[in-house]
């Protein structure tokens, strides 16, 4: 599920469950819960304190991973492993 996608489900749930709107700080430690680990490993140690600024940084970072991943692919010299180490070969 991308990044958009995930935002979106996420701020549809008060609408199912209105009992348990959340305020925003809780809102926003949840989002980050649920977020991939890359994109959630960026936002260590920087507070954010609006909903909408995490939801746009959160996007940036995933675009900007995608482009990373489409260089890597493009170029052959360059192969790497699940583990972010650097293949041989």
């Amino acid at each position: 599920m991308s990044m958009m996608e995930y935002e979106s489900r996420f701020a549809e749930l008060p609408r199912f469950a209105s009992k348990y709107v959340m305020r925003n700080q809780m809102r926003i430690l949840r989002f980050k819960e649920g977020l991939v680990h890359y994109i959630r490993n960026q936002f260590a140690g920087q507070p954010v304190q609006i909903s909408h600024e995490l939801y746009k940084r959160a996007a940036e970072i995933e675009l900007l991973k995608t482009k990373l991943r489409m260089t890597n692919l493009a170029n052959p010299k360059k192969r790497w492993d699940e583990r972010g180490t650097q293949a041989k070969g």
